[in-house]
Order: C-alpha cells, then structure tokens, then sequence
C-alpha cells in the first residue's frame, strides 16, 4: 500500500477479545482514512492460490462483506491478506459458482461470520494492483500474515515483512505502533510476538477444558502488550 495511506502498522499479537482474545497472529495495516478505499499492491511476484469470500452479521443481519486472499512464496512460505473490501477485475474473474459448496459459519465476539473459499492458481507480478482496502465501516484496517508451511496455522506465523528489502524495513519500522500511533513499538522485536507462554507461570494463553481452540471466545490470556511489553 502507499505509506501515505497508512495509519500505522499494529505489530503481531494485537488484542481484541473475546474474537481476538489470543495474540494474533498477523499485523495490521491501520488505514488513514477507512471511509475510502485505496489500492492493494503485490509486493512481489507471487502465486494466488485461494480466494476466500467472507460475510459477517449481527442478529441476523449483515454488517459487512470482504475477502482474504493467501498466496504462496516459493514453496515455502504463504501470504495473507484479510479484510480485502474490492477485488481487482482479474482476480474477481476467477471466482465460480463452486465456491458455494465450501462455505462454513461460525460466531464469535458476537458476529457470525460465514467464509467460503475458491482454490486458484493465478501468477501475480510485483506492483500487480490486486484490489481494494478500506470503504466499510466496521473495518479499519488491512491483515496481512506471512506464514512458514502451512496457510493461517498460528504455530507457523512469522513476521509478514520478513522479505521485504531494508530500505522499506526501515520506513515500517517508523509506523509500527498503536492505530493512531500515539504510541510506538520500539522494543525487539519490533514486529511483534504471539508465542509468549511461560512454562510454571501463568504467563500465557489458558484454555477451558472440553471447549475447541477456536473459537477464543470461552479462554483466556495473560500476555504483554503488543506495542508496549
């Protein structure tokens, strides 16, 4: 995205319970103005290989509609964007009616959210526009995760700039902090950490017993700020 259209970049393990009441595992492009959309850019030349439609509602009734894009690096590392409001034409493209059979629905933090997915294999060059954030308002902010191996399992989330170039390291490094950053983060490191639990303390995620990981609704967490440790 244009630095222009940055907020600020919330380092990995923000909170948000009860939705987010693990460390997240992805930052957070906070966006200058979230009324109005701005491009998305491929930061390199990478693979789509699924599109992810999501719908969220309230009681019923629906309060917001985007989409998570992954691709892959080499074969070794997969990309997340979440929370893409508009495709751009071409990606929009190769969405079909398939995709209705893979849908689930789930609730946490209140929402329900249903999300399908559209397997792909579209090649995507650096600078490619590949949609839109921003322009919903009950979204601030573009994800984005990097993950080793398996797409979206937070045990291998790493941090998303991990093969960006120092030059634009550097300039991250500046908005990594709070939304508005009032804040910065400046302590390594400055990306973020969502493994935090230390053993014989309570220090870390709590689970309740007979209930799944996910959703994080019904456990707890007891761990550092992500901006400020």
């Amino acid at each position: 995205m244009n630095y222009s259209d940055l907020s600020s970049i919330v380092p990995l393990g923000n909170l948000n319970p009860p939705a987010h009441t693990f460390p997240t595992d992805h930052c957070y492009f906070g966006l200058a103005n979230p009324a109005t959309k701005v491009p998305i850019y491929a930061p390199g030349n990478i693979k789509l290989i699924q599109i992810n439609p999501a719908q969220r509602s309230v009681s019923g009734v629906q309060n917001g509609q985007d989409f998570d894009l992954d691709f892959c690096i080499g074969n070794d590392y997969f990309l997340r964007f979440g929370h893409v409001s508009e495709l751009s034409p071409e990606i929009n493209s190769l969405i079909t009616s398939e995709m209705n059979n893979s849908c689930q629905t789930y609730t946490t933090g209140g929402t329900a959210y249903t999300h399908c997915s559209q397997p792909v294999n579209y090649s995507v060059a650096a600078g490619q526009q590949i949609g839109e954030a921003g322009g919903q308002t009950t979204v601030s902010a573009l994800d984005i995760g990097l993950y080793k191996t398996t797409i979206g399992a937070r045990e291998n989330a790493v941090c998303p700039f991990t093969f960006y170039k120092k030059a634009h390291w550097d300039i991250i490094q500046l908005k990594l902090g709070n939304y508005n950053l009032t804040q910065k983060r400046t302590i390594e490191p400055k990306c973020g950490e969502i493994f935090l639990d230390v053993t014989n303390t309570a220090k870390g995620i709590w689970l309740k017993q007979g209930q799944p990981f996910y959703p994080e609704d019904p456990h707890i967490a007891f761990i550092n700020d992500n901006v400020n440790p």
